[in-house]
């Protein structure tokens, strides 16, 4: 088990096109510690969403996240790599505009699980 998570971290952090910069991203971060461990990555646990949750990013994050992912397995030579996804809990929001995007992310969460 490698640990890479980054608490409180929008998916646009874990970007792959931040990867050359290597551990100054997260996404190159998680490549170099990858490579460190000289193995092959049998599978991925995914645990992210909150950070997510708002009018700009919540209806795009489904495809965000499948681009992610594909990215993840080119990246690693892994096209099968299975994925567990984490749906973020149930929140409930004060105003209706925070509730929409907190369910926009929970149920594209839903459809990649």
């Amino acid at each position: 088990l490698l640990p890479v998570a980054m608490g409180g971290s929008s998916l646009e952090k874990w970007s792959s096109a931040h990867k050359g910069e290597g551990g100054r991203s997260l996404f190159g971060a998680m490549l170099e510690r990858v490579r460190q461990c000289r193995r092959r990555v049998a599978g991925l646990l995914w645990y992210q969403g909150e950070s997510d949750v708002d009018a700009g990013s919540a209806p795009t994050y489904g495809a965000r996240m499948e681009d992610w992912i594909g990215a993840l397995r080119v990246e690693l030579r892994a096209p099968e790599l299975p994925v567990v996804l984490v749906q973020i809990g149930r929140h409930l929001a004060v105003d209706v505009s925070t509730a929409r995007c907190w369910d926009q992310v929970r149920a594209a969460q839903q459809r990649l699980g």
